[in-house]
């Protein structure tokens, strides 16, 4: 729709035409109230008349105009004038880049400083998670004054008609009438699209560095990185050919141009992630005038000329091999005290935070496998490939000792040990009895742990023997996890799960029980010689000083690196440090969680809700109609009760505390779950529907979550952690009518867990590890108090955990060891209990240390998995704090 001059659409009081793109037409028009020029991008007819669309557009235009930095183009908001749709952005005074190309060859330091503001602006942008996905020069504009303005932003997400064609390889291709974010879809401008956005495939934040660098290339030779005279030859090139890397002109600097190839590798995985690094570069570049001079920016260190030369190794071998690659991001290994940025590509890991990096700072550890292999990998970082240690399968949280020749690690309800160089199977030194939170090992062969999410920690000699108990829950304090060593390898860090001044970073000693709390935090701390507190604040790595005699901050907090990957439920994040001052830690981005349905035979039937980046997803359970799934979902950083139906989601629980661990009512009206809202872990239960009252059902100082509610609607089972426990939980029931307090099912000196009501309910399914390992039993169940029945079933012959039964009760499901879903058939005669050899059904999709599955009324089965996206890659940082004031 063509407008005359002194149409009015909204406040804005149309002028001329100016431009038509993409977008359609676009007229510079007057702010009415706030006296200013701005341009009018009139929606297309296509776009403007679906409901739907323009409700998808509104919401993005609400985000888009959340940016505000200097080098984006403001989006003022959307806006309606009879029947007109308009998007109403800043009016930037100037000229396209495409337009001063045409007019001539930019010198190196000009394409520098533009390069330098458009990866500010891509930094902002992705920051709030907004990607462009369809940067080129005719998006980007450079003022009077060589201000660089990116127009545009987004808006390609939510706009899929194309109204004008310059060129042909400048067409966006799409091949769907769908949303422009669905499947199947390809969007952009063919010439300066990623290979994943040639094909079609999901996108993010790399696309933009993908197009970033085609621009950049473009800027200083004038030529195309991928040309073609159609949209068919500039996709094929994009996907098959390199650029012509000798047209660079001889004074771009060597780091420009590999920050160049490093944003246009085809395989996203090896591709630059960071338009924060990419800015960094090119601060450096600006400084170093002269080509091919250091860069001066970056402080000084140790020589790391004998790993970066093992490194150039490993990346040679990247293309051959199938195990992990490195990649440099800032290297440079002639120089001596420099801070290095190293990213080490590993296998898709379904629990990528579990990494440790070596106290040399030499070697990682970390979990990499799927589907029920996961184990411990070790990579040595002189070597060009990473390997796994045989007999840790299913490990999680992995430490080293000091001396660099073993590590700890947590699987099937143990702790382990095991020598890096193999050979020997691994070492039980004991039983946790409960899915582990951490542990930590001194110069002194002390290991302390933690030996469960609730509970004080633990110590033991790292040879085994016996255990003691090291710190004491101060009150409205739930549990201590991942603790940590300071350097005098008496005192530690550990987190404190707890609310207000009960929660947070505190150190502890072993020869005192008093603690310091050092500070609040979203996730436990990492000790770095020679004096900082690490830790994640709002997505990012944070430092400041710390006083470790005082337990004190001081001076500024400093950013190390954003967006740090983190399971915000159990407090903890990706990050590593080593005793030689590097830091690890897995980027934020590549990891996804989704609900999915299996057969008995593990075929997927489908899927539930959304994908949820992060591990923001946990214990899920479904209804007794089979349609609704309620879930502990965290979102805006709190952990609340979601419903979910088909397509729709909703929030059940809105408290400030962590609610979590759902269990539905026998008639599904019900849920009860756990939450530490009041600074201890309690028992509540409130209505399915919502907006109804949260009722206080079993409120104790231990730690304790209930695990399933009789068909009869009688009675509650609960799990609560036994005192003076070092992991071990008790089995208690709770009536639910009468008043009549809770009474223990199972009170041993072993650990009984996810104790379950049979359909019928006669009988209770649990896990102990009393053998000395988890299996699953089962014992009969008497309403009238403790039973006193004689009988006890194990069902499980070779480890078992998270019984389940079928809906009929003629079959127990459990996962074994080697997260295989196993099928014992069941058969109640009178008060005794007959039992088949368990078979396996299929391999189970689980998601990291999560071991949870439910079986619907159907005999469908519910997993949380991790979708087949790119793990991201380990970030190594050598010699951050030689930079720190």
């Amino acid at each position: 729709m063509t407008l005359t001059p002194g149409t009015r659409i909204g406040p804005y009081l149309v002028d001329v035409l100016i431009g038509v793109g993409g977008m359609g037409e676009v007229y510079r028009a007057t702010d009415t109230r706030l006296k200013r020029l701005a341009a009018i991008k009139v929606l297309p007819e296509a776009v403007a008349a679906d409901a739907e669309r323009l409700a998808r557009f509104q919401r993005e235009a609400e985000v888009l105009a959340s940016l505000n930095h200097p080098n984006i183009a403001a989006v003022y908001g959307l806006e309606e004038e009879a029947g007109v749709k308009a998007i109403a952005m800043e009016l930037v005074d100037g000229e396209s880049l495409a337009d001063r190309l045409s007019r001539g060859a930019l010198t190196v330091p000009e394409v520098l400083q533009m390069a330098r503001q458009i990866a500010a602006a891509l930094e902002a942008a992705h920051d709030q998670g907004i990607i462009h996905r369809d940067l080129k020069p005719a998006n980007i504009k450079v003022t009077r004054d060589g201000t660089i303005k990116v127009l545009d932003f987004g808006l390609a997400k939510v706009v899929e008609s194309v109204s004008a064609q310059p060129q042909a390889s400048e067409a966006p291709t799409l091949t769907s009438p769908m949303l422009l974010t669905g499947a199947g879809v390809i969007l952009g401008t063919a010439a300066y699209m990623s290979p994943e956005q040639a094909r079609g495939g999901p996108l993010d934040r790399r696309t933009d560095l993908w197009s970033f660098g085609a621009v950049v290339f473009e800027l200083l030779t004038r030529r195309r990185a991928f040309a073609g005279d159609s949209t068919q030859d500039a996709l094929a090139a994009v996907l098959a050919k390199d650029p012509e890397w000798e047209t660079l002109p001889d004074e771009v600097p060597d780091g420009v141009r590999r920050l160049l190839r490093r944003c246009l590798e085809k395989d996203r995985r090896h591709r630059l992630d960071s338009a924060r690094v990419v800015r960094w570069e090119l601060d450096d570049a600006l400084q170093s005038p002269t080509g091919n001079a250091a860069s001066p920016t970056l402080p000084p260190a140790r020589s790391m000329a004998p790993l970066w030369a093992a490194l150039g190794v490993a990346v040679l071998a990247a293309g051959l091999l199938s195990v992990p690659a490195v990649q440099h991001l800032r290297e440079q290994p002639s120089e001596v005290g420099l801070e290095t940025r190293t990213d080490i590509v590993t296998p898709d890991s379904t629990d990528p935070l579990s990494l440790a990096l070596s106290p040399d700072a030499h070697a990682l550890a970390f979990v990499a496998g799927a589907d029920g292999e996961s184990a411990l990998w070790v990579r040595d970082l002189g070597e060009a490939e990473a390997r796994p240690l045989p007999g840790t399968e299913g490990a999680a949280y992995p430490f080293w000792a000091p001396d660099g020749r073993s590590l700890g690690f947590f699987a099937e309800g143990q702790l382990k040990r095991v020598e890096v160089t193999g050979g020997a199977p691994p070492q039980t030194l004991t039983s946790t009895g409960a899915v582990a939170r951490g542990g930590t090992w001194n110069r002194d062969n002390v290991v302390l742990f933690a030996p469960s999410g609730a509970g004080p920690l633990f110590r033991l000699t790292s040879s085994g023997g016996e255990v003691a108990q090291v710190s004491t829950l101060a009150p409205g304090q739930a549990g201590h996890r991942f603790p940590q060593f300071l350097p005098d390898g008496r005192r530690f860090l550990f987190y404190a799960v707890g609310r207000d001044e009960a929660g947070g970073i505190f150190i502890g000693s072993l020869d005192s029980a008093d603690t310091v709390r050092v500070t609040p935090a979203e996730t436990a701390g990492f000790f770095l010689s020679p004096g900082w507190l690490l830790w994640v604040r709002g997505g990012a790595l944070v430092a400041q000083r710390l006083d470790v005699d005082r337990g004190t901050l001081l001076g500024e907090l400093v950013t190390v690196s954003n967006e740090v990957a983190t399971d915000a439920p159990e407090r903890f994040a990706g990050v590593s440090v080593s005793a030689a001052g590097g830091v690890a830690y897995r980027g934020g981005a590549g990891l996804r969680q989704q609900l999915q349905w299996l057969d008995r035979i593990g075929r997927t039937l489908g899927t539930l809700g959304e994908p949820r980046s992060g591990q923001t997803l946990q214990s899920q359970t479904i209804a007794p109609d089979g349609r609704r799934v309620a879930v502990s979902l965290t979102a805006q950083g709190n952990q609340d009760i979601w419903i979910m139906e088909d397509a729709r989601t909703r929030r059940l629980t809105f408290d400030s505390g962590v609610d979590r661990f759902p269990v539905w009512s026998f008639d599904g009206r019900q849920i009860a779950f756990t939450s530490d809202r009041t600074g201890q872990s309690d028992i509540y239960v409130t209505g399915s529907a919502g907006g109804g009252t949260e009722q206080l059902l079993v409120a104790s100082a231990q730690y304790k979550n209930a695990t399933d509610w009789s068909r009869d609607g009688r009675y509650l089972l609960y799990q609560s952690q036994a005192e003076a426990s070092r992991g071990g939980f008790d089995i208690w029931v709770q009536p639910l009518s009468g008043g009549a307090p809770p009474w223990p099912l199972l009170q041993t000196p072993a650990a009984e867990t996810n104790g379950k009501f049979s359909p019928d309910g006669r009988w209770v399914a649990y896990t102990s590890n009393e053998s000395g390992r988890r299996e699953v039993y089962v014992r009969p169940f008497a309403s009238d108090g403790p039973s006193a029945a004689v009988g006890q079933w194990q069902i499980s012959n070779a480890g078992g955990e998270n019984p389940s039964w079928a809906p009929d009760g003629r079959e127990l499901y459990f996962l074994n060891p080697a997260r295989e879903m196993m099928a014992a058939p069941i058969a109640g005669l009178g008060d005794a209990l007959e039992h088949g050899q368990p078979t396996m059904l299929f391999r189970a999709p689980l998601s990291g240390v999560n071991n949870s599955f439910k079986v619907s009324v159907d005999g469908r089965f519910l997993f949380l998995t991790t979708l087949e996206d790119d793990t991201p890659p380990i970030r190594l940082i050598q010699h951050w704090t030689a930079g720190q004031p």
